[in-house]
């Protein structure tokens, strides 16, 4: 796994995705199965795609949402 840091340095591309909530859960959805047909990767929620961390108020609901 590679640690958060890295990730917030990386570039986003076809296996790694920032996305700053679960608002639009379905793209999320999405975004994970593909991924996972594919070669893998990952999603960080809570970020904007130019790297702010707004966060999430409430990160227990959207982990059950998921």
């Amino acid at each position: 796994m590679r640690d958060v840091h890295d990730l917030l340095d990386a570039h986003e591309g076809p296996r790694l995705d920032f996305k700053r909530d679960l608002s639009s859960l379905a793209k999320v959805v999405r975004t994970l199965a593909a991924m996972g047909n594919t070669a893998g990767g990952h999603v960080v929620i809570g970020v904007d795609d130019d790297k702010t961390v707004p966060g999430l108020p409430d990160p227990l609901k959207d982990e059950e949402a998921l």
